[in-house]
């Protein structure tokens, strides 16, 4: 019994040492802590930059760069400049430059998605600058802290004015049938750094970029446009802002009588009036107008998104081929080698609903006192 258990004490220290690494952890003092990496396609392979810190203790980040024929050759080479092996659970970001936007991201992604230590749940991100760029930018004289730099995702997608992906979300839609993923848009504009729209690949290349309508045309199908300030004019209206305040977005899809896929998209969003500039009366005539004229905007930003990523880029962004393939497994194998052409042909409607609620009008008499 005895020789039993000292057996099986033997064996879990053994498998704590091979596949845990108890026998040869490092402590966090060994190590330098990647809080964000920028990787860019180069001739010769690729150059990533690094956002990283020495302890946990450390509030100061430190910008570092390093090239090899490939990420993790790169990445390998940062512990010979800092004597220090490279620590990832505490990386919030990865950028992804023009360059490997053009060559695939796959090619670029694969050491995230295969290295044990990076996490499922980073945020991922492109810009058509460099990525360098983004890396280092400084904000009064001092680099702009990659936690603030995640934030924005985050606060993009709140605000509908952008998306927010990991690299498990990037993964699972490159491989769902007939999907199309889509990666947050960074930007830097002189003194800032923002956020704003979208960019779509297909096979992992990049197709093209969603401007901000189309971007929140892309949301409201998706039904995660909850938030964030919309500006609507139009004829009796002024310029009347929305706070949305939720959303949701269906899609279905039948069959024609010629077998063909006939789809629908439905999204309804949720608004209160911020504010009004001009001297319209705020009756329901008013909501009214108000509302079918978001809802035109709305739905032309869906429509906007189609025409440019379907039926110009051949890109399927709202996964309606892996809606196909669910619903109707027999038609999808007919059209799967050939969606990318196919799905401009198939019949898709949008429709689209904002909902304003209606504000309650407190008139007070000239000379009483306000409650």
């Amino acid at each position: 019994m005895r020789r039993g258990c000292r057996m099986l004490a033997a064996a879990l220290a053994l498998w704590l040492c091979v596949f845990q690494g108890g026998c040869a952890r490092k402590e966090l003092h060994q190590r330098i802590l990647i809080q964000g990496i920028g990787v860019d396609r180069e001739a010769e392979g690729y150059k990533v930059t690094v956002r990283a810190s020495t302890s946990t203790e450390d509030q100061g980040e430190k910008l570092f760069a390093c090239r090899g024929e490939t990420v993790l050759e790169a990445l390998s080479s940062l512990s010979l400049s800092t004597g220090r092996e490279p620590f990832y659970a505490h990386n919030y970001l990865v950028v992804f430059g023009e360059g490997c936007g053009e060559e695939g991201l796959d090619r670029s992604l694969d050491f995230f998605i295969r290295y044990y230590n990076t996490r499922p749940a980073v945020g991922l991100y492109f810009t058509q600058g460099s990525a360098a760029e983004v890396l280092s930018f400084e904000q009064d004289g001092a680099l702009f802290p990659m936690q603030d730099l995640q934030a924005l995702s985050q606060t993009g997608e709140e605000n509908g004015a952008s998306v927010s992906t990991d690299l498990l979300e990037f993964v699972n839609s490159s491989r769902r049938p007939g999907s199309s993923p889509v990666l947050p848009l960074l930007q830097v504009e002189g003194e800032q750094v923002s956020l704003e729209g979208a960019a779509y690949f297909r096979e992992h290349v990049l197709a093209g970029t969603l401007s901000l309508q189309e971007t929140r045309g892309y949301l409201a199908a998706q039904g995660d446009l909850s938030g964030g300030e919309w500006v609507v004019t139009g004829p009796g209206l002024g310029t009347v802002t929305l706070s949305l305040s939720g959303g949701k977005g269906k899609k279905s899809v039948s069959l024609s009588q010629e077998g063909k896929p006939v789809f629908l998209v439905q999204a309804e969003v949720n608004a209160d009036v911020s504010s009004v500039s001009g001297e319209e009366d705020l009756g329901e005539d008013f909501y009214q107008r108000l509302e079918e004229t978001a809802s035109q905007q709305l739905q032309e930003g869906m429509e906007a998104l189609w025409e440019k990523a379907a039926r110009r880029s051949h890109c399927d962004l709202l996964g309606l081929g892996n809606l196909l393939s669910q619903q109707f497994p027999q038609v999808w194998e007919e059209l799967e080698d050939i969606w990318d052409q196919e799905m401009a042909r198939c019949s898709v409607e949008f429709q689209s609903a904002v909902r304003v609620a209606r504000m309650e009008q407190n008139t007070v008499p000239v000379g009483e006192p306000v409650q």
